[in-house]
């Protein structure tokens, strides 16, 4: 847990602070409106046994300390307000510091599965039993850097699958897939899809990667375009969060896509989604 920045109190004490100030200054007005008038008909009453300095000390010290309280009551907000800002910069640039060690991440897992494909490529195994199994460890590798990468959550019902196209079938099906133990999916490699069928469909056939921060969305369901029929009944719950990436070889024909799913909305975004691209690379490499 990040512990809270020593600037955080210190600006809750300004805020304390000119509470305290304001009602302080309150208590001073009413002191030199109330008071002042009686002070004056007691002076005059007593003017033969106490000295007149002795008013003109006491207006004197209300008047000050009235106009030290003001000015301070005037700045304390100021001040909490610099302490704010540079709060929220010191949060940007921890934000940005994260950026680059996630970018830095990503570019680790990059590396590690291209020199997997190349290793796979140089021994020369073309069966798709060997190809699917290598796909296999890419998404092992992946789920091994969620914390990384993608932050999930211990109880996240995350998903990564990799679906293909078969020319002969004419339908995208799933050759690997890792996910959350708690899943609800009960097919170790799920649902086969049509081209421009929901989300694994229109990845294919749109041919660019894409970012869903809310499936369940009403806007989201009719871009998706999934049949009814092809529909589960804890979709809605399971798959909020989508991203994927088309697999294309250098002639620019689309193979398959790699796809991530959450149950979190808003999980991937461009950073964390770079990993999907460079994995369907990867991908296209050893097909």
């Amino acid at each position: 847990m990040t512990q809270e920045f020593p600037i955080g109190r210190l600006k809750r004490q300004i805020h304390k602070a000119t509470y305290y100030f304001t009602h302080l200054n309150k208590f001073v007005i009413t002191l030199a409106t109330v008071a002042i008038p009686i002070v004056l008909a007691f002076l005059s009453v007593v003017r033969d046994t106490m000295p007149v300095y002795v008013f003109v000390v006491l207006l004197v010290f209300l008047i000050s300390t009235n106009g030290v309280i003001a000015l301070i009551q005037k700045s304390a907000p100021n001040a909490s307000d610099f302490i704010f800002k540079y709060e929220r910069s010191r949060r940007n640039l921890e934000e940005e510091k994260a950026k680059s060690t996630l970018f830095a991440t990503v570019i680790t897992y990059s590396q590690s599965i291209m020199s997997m494909s190349l290793e796979h490529v140089s021994q020369g195994a073309t069966s798709p039993s060997s190809r699917n199994v290598v796909i296999q460890d890419f998404l092992e590798l992946l789920a091994g850097s969620e914390e990384g990468i993608f932050d999930f959550g211990k109880n996240e019902l995350y998903s990564f699958a990799v679906y293909l196209y078969d020319s002969q079938t004419q339908m995208l099906d799933c050759c690997a897939r890792k996910k959350h133990p708690d899943h609800p999916s009960t097919s170790s490699l799920g649902r086969s899809w049509r081209p421009g069928q929901g989300h694994v469909g229109s990845v294919y056939s749109n041919g660019h990667p894409i970012t869903i921060g809310d499936a369940a969305s009403t806007t989201a369901r009719a871009a998706l375009g999934t049949p009814p029929a092809a529909v589960q009944q804890y979709d809605a719950k399971v798959y909020r969060s989508v991203a994927g990436a088309p697999i294309i070889r250098q002639n620019g024909t689309v193979l398959g896509v790699v796809m991530a799913t959450s149950d979190v909305p808003e999980r991937y975004d461009e950073l964390n989604g770079q990993a999907l691209r460079h994995l369907a690379t990867a991908i296209a490499v050893i097909l």
